[in-house]
């Protein structure tokens, strides 16, 4: 059973206002008292409640809290460290929940954190849909900052990237390196940030063929079928590039290509999209769009802590995504060889 202030006083024999001086306010009291009393904290194995301490004299904690549509996201990792940099400036630390998309439990640890009066809450939400539970904590006085897809109108302070940009940017570069079949796999495409980068690359390839896959479900290791079979379809219908939602997808799309004996990007371009830092590896030397993780982190901290000020107007902050070319789409597609009969008969016969 966790000791408590009473414990130690009993212990020391001293009054519970005499463990509190020495804790809070130590000049008050004599050396050999405030030794005696941490003798007893030692033995009893005492730990200070610093979140009750906390609440008491300021009616809130000193904790911010991150709660994420899922946990092992690498870029929400990255949107994580730029919160953690950014509470240290301000002495504050950072907790990180998880809702694995759903809106219920979601909504439970909103509640709970609220009851553990936290300074306020980062929130990047389990699904595209309504924001009327968060209205409410919100209303209740805890600040809230939306990080990431944010979709629809809403009246909060929030960070986002500008998905369709990036898309677009895709779209530019498989465009001016004459890709004319175009594949993209995204995870589901009814997300708001997976169709947002869709509806940018269609912009910029208008005279392509472009398509889209839906891999949900997917796993590392796990294969891509709707995209397997695909690019094992004969090259004169086979996509030229294939456009990933995710560094990850991408990843397996590599792998996919390999089991193929497809040449990246000779044959088939591949582009991802995070940045994540095995992308920059001489071994995989992905391109890709980099997100700016660690900004977006810091940015929505600080508009967190702004909403304590008197008078705060929320701000809507949508920060810019860059396309970084690398190997696996650095050579034009019209240096592809183009098929030839038996080239066509040996893809036929691997679908």
């Amino acid at each position: 059973m966790r000791k408590g202030m009473k414990d130690v006083a009993r212990l020391a024999g001293v009054s519970v206002g005499t463990v509190s001086h020495v804790l809070n306010h130590p000049e008050l009291v004599t050396p050999e008292t405030t030794e005696r009393v941490r003798q007893a904290m030692q033995e009893l194995g005492y730990v200070r409640n610093e979140p009750a301490r906390q609440l008491a004299r300021r009616g809130h904690s000193d904790l911010i809290a991150v709660v994420l549509p899922t946990s092992d996201d690498p870029f929400l990792s990255g949107v994580v460290r730029g919160a953690q940099q950014a509470a240290a400036r301000h002495g504050l630390e950072v907790m990180v929940t998880s809702s694995e998309h759903d809106v219920e439990r979601e909504q439970r640890q909103l509640d709970s954190l609220e009851q553990r009066r936290v300074r306020g809450v980062l929130l990047s939400p389990a699904v595209d849909a309504s924001l009327q539970g968060v209205r409410a904590l919100q209303q209740r006085g805890t600040p809230l900052v939306l990080v990431g897809p944010v979709f629809g109108r809403h009246r909060f302070c929030s960070v986002s990237i500008d998905e369709r940009s990036g898309g677009r940017q895709i779209g530019v570069h498989l465009a001016e390196s004459g890709h004319s079949r175009v594949l993209y796999a995204g995870a589901p495409l009814s997300a708001h940030h997976v169709s947002e980068r869709y509806e940018g690359l269609i912009e910029t390839l208008a005279g392509a063929d472009v398509r889209a896959a839906d891999v949900s479900g997917w796993e590392p290791g796990g294969g891509l079928p709707a995209v397997a079979s695909l690019l094992a379809a004969p090259a004169r219908r086979r996509p030229t590039a294939v456009v990933c939602a995710t560094d990850l997808i991408a990843l397996e799309v590599l792998s996919e290509c390999a089991r193929l004996g497809l040449e990246v990007p000779r044959q088939i371009a591949v582009v991802g999209y995070d940045d994540l830092p095995f992308t920059r590896s001489g071994v995989v030397s992905l391109s890709t769009v980099s997100q700016p993780q660690l900004e977006m982190g810091r940015r929505a901290t600080e508009l967190l802590l702004l909403e304590e000020t008197e008078g705060h107007r929320h701000e809507k902050l949508v920060l810019q995504p860059q396309l970084v070319i690398r190997a696996t789409s650095r050579r034009p597609a019209r240096a592809v060889r183009p098929a030839r009969d038996g080239d066509a008969k040996v893809e036929a016969g691997r679908s």
